[in-house]
C-alpha cells in the first residue's frame, strides 16, 4: 500500500548495541533458549499514553498525586507549543522521562528533575507544529506523534532521531494521540475535513518504509483531539466521531463491528475531548454534550446514560474510578465537577437506566471544562483543572471544607492558581507528582 510519501531518519540504535543484539540471540540459539524479542506494547513509567492507558481510563492505581494542603511548583518550562499533554515512561535504558509535543519541534523529551531539555526532535524540519496529538510512549524505544503536517513522527525516546515520518497527502491534520496495541502496533487517525481515516502502523514500520501499514481504513465522519481506546482483550478498537458517534473496529482486521450515535446535540467544537473509555468488563463510556453514556461492548447499545440539563455538555473524556465511578468536569450555568454512579440494577429490558451522583461540585467562577481532562491516583483523589485553577477532590465526598455554609462542597481538598486558562488534560507523572500545561508553559507540580 502507497498512501503517501515517507521520509525515513537514521536510525538510533549505534553499532555497538548491534552487537550486543547479535550476542544475545546468538547465545540465545545455541543455549536453546528463544531468541531476543523486542519490546511491544507502552512504555513502563507513570504515564506512558495521553489517558494513562490504552483504555484511557486516566487513572493510576500504582501513584498518588499532591496530597496538599498548598502544592507548589518545582519548575517550569515555558517553550512549548501546541495543545498537547504530557506522558511520562522509561526508554530502554530505563531513564524516565518527560515528553510533550512542541510546536515545531516538534517533540521535545525534558528531564523529570530539572525541567531541562533533554532533545528536541528535528527542531524546525516539520511543515507543521504540534497540536492536539500527545506522544504515546512505546515499550520498544519508540515514541509516536502525530502533527498538523498530516505527519505521523516515530522518534527514538533515548535521543529523539527520528526513525519514520510518514506524510499523508490529503488535509487532515493528525490530531489523535496514538494507540499502542499490545503486539506493537500503532493506530493513529485524522480528521481528513469531516471524512476521517485511522491506519494501523505495522510492528516493523520504519524497516519497511514504504509500506508501513498493516491497514487503512475510512471512518467516514470528523476525527479531533480523541485517542482511541482498545478492549480489554486488546481485539476492539473504539474511535469517537464527529462528537457524537462511536465506532467499533475489529483491531487486526479493521472490520467494523457497530457505529453508534449516542448523542443526538451538535459538535461542541474542535477542542473538545470526546475520547471513549473502557472499563475492565468491557463497558465503552462516551461523554458528549448530552452527558455521559455506557455502551454495550457487543452492540453499542446504551446500558445506561447520566444526561446532561439545558445548555449543560460534557467536553472533557470522563476519568474512570477503580469502584466504578466516572468523575468529569461538566460545563454549565454553573459548571461543576460531578461523581457519576452506574445504575446498580440495570437489565437489558430496562436499557437505557438512569445513572445517579455520588457528588457534584459547583464552580463559582463561569467558565467550561473544554479538554480539561483529569486524572485519578491511586487513593482515588480527582485532579481537574477549570479555567486558571488546578484542583484536588477527594473520591468519596468526604468535608474538608471548615465553612458550614458550603458542607455540600467539602469534598474539594485544595487549588491552585495559574496564569492562564487551562486546555489540556493532567498527568499524573511521579508519587506526589502532576504534569500540567498552562498556556504555553509545563508545570511540575508537587507537595
Amino acid at each position: 500500500m502507497n498512501f503517501g510519501d515517507v521520509t525515513t531518519m537514521k536510525k538510533s540504535i549505534s553499532q555497538p548495541a548491534f552487537a550486543t543484539i547479535a550476542v544475545l540471540i546468538g547465545c540465545c540459539l545455541s543455549s536453546g533458549f528463544p531468541a531476543f524479542a523486542v519490546a511491544s506494547g507502552l512504555a513502563p513509567g507513570a504515564w506512558p499514553a495521553v489517558h494513562h492507558d490504552v483504555q484511557n481510563t486516566s487513572r493510576t492505581d500504582d501513584l498518588n498525586g499532591p496530597l496538599g494542603p498548598n502544592p507548589r511548583i518545582v519548575w517550569q518550562y515555558r517553550n512549548a507549543f501546541g495543545r498537547t499533554g504530557v506522558t511520562v515512561g522509561e526508554d530502554l535504558s530505563g531513564v524516565v522521562g518527560v515528553y510533550a509535543g512542541d510546536g515545531r519541534q516538534p517533540i521535545t523529551r525534558l528531564d523529570p528533575d530539572s525541567g531541562a531539555v533533554v532533545w528536541n526532535s528535528s527542531p524546525g524540519y516539520f511543515e507543521g507544529q504540534a497540536d492536539k496529538s500527545t506522544p504515546s510512549l512505546g515499550a520498544n524505544g519508540r515514541v509516536y506523534m502525530g502533527e498538523r503536517g498530516n505527519n505521523m513522527i516515530v522518534a527514538d525516546m533515548d535521543n529523539g532521531d527520528v526513525v519514520l515520518k510518514k506524510k499523508i497527502k490529503h488535509d487532515g491534520d493528525i490530531r489523535t494521540s496514538p494507540l499502542i496495541l499490545p503486539d506493537g502496533k500503532v493506530l493513529y487517525c485524522s480528521g481528513a475535513l469531516g471524512n476521517g481515516w485511522c491506519v494501523s502502523l505495522k510492528v516493523d514500520a520504519e524497516n519497511t518504509p514504504e509500506d508501513p501499514y498493516h491497514w487503512f481504513s475510512p471512518l467516514k465522519g470528523s476525527i479531533l483531539n480523541v485517542a482511541p481506546a482498545l478492549s480489554p482483550d486488546n481485539t476492539v478498537a473504539y474511535f469517537s466521531l464527529d462528537r457524537q458517534k462511536v465506532v467499533a473496529v475489529d483491531s487486526d482486521t479493521k472490520e467494523e463491528k457497530w457505529r453508534v450515535t449516542p448523542s443526538r446535540r451538535g459538535r461542541g467544537g474542535s477542542v473538545a475531548d470526546h475520547s471513549p473509555v473502557v472499563g475492565p468488563d468491557g463497558t465503552v463510556y462516551f461523554g458528549s454534550r448530552d452527558g455521559v453514556f455506557a455502551l454495550d461492548p457487543a452492540t453499542g447499545a446504551t446500558m445506561w446514560k447520566w444526561s446532561t440539563q439545558g445548555r449543560e455538555s460534557v467536553a472533557s473524556n470522563p476519568a474512570l474510578g477503580a469502584d466504578g465511578r466516572l468523575y468529569v468536569g461538566v460545563s454549565g450555568r454553573p459548571s461543576f465537577v460531578v461523581a457519576i454512579t452506574p445504575p446498580t440494577s440495570c437489565v437489558p429490558a430496562d436499557w437505557p437506566c438512569q445513572a445517579g451522583e455520588s457528588w457534584r461540585y459547583d464552580m463559582v467562577d463561569r467558565g467550561t471544562f473544554t479538554n480539561n481532562g483529569g486524572a485519578i491516583d491511586q487513593a482515588g483523589r480527582f485532579y481537574v483543572s477549570y479555567r486558571k485553577k488546578l484542583m484536588a477532590f477527594e473520591a468519596d465526598g468526604v468535608d474538608h471544607d471548615a465553612n458550614p455554609a458550603t458542607t455540600d462542597q467539602g469534598q474539594r481538598i485544595w487549588e491552585m492558581e495559574f496564569p492562564r486558562t487551562f486546555k489540556n488534560p493532567i498527568t499524573i507523572g511521579g508519587e506526589g507528582i502532576l504534569y500540567v500545561v498552562n498556556g504555553k508553559t509545563i508545570f511540575k507540580v508537587t507537595d
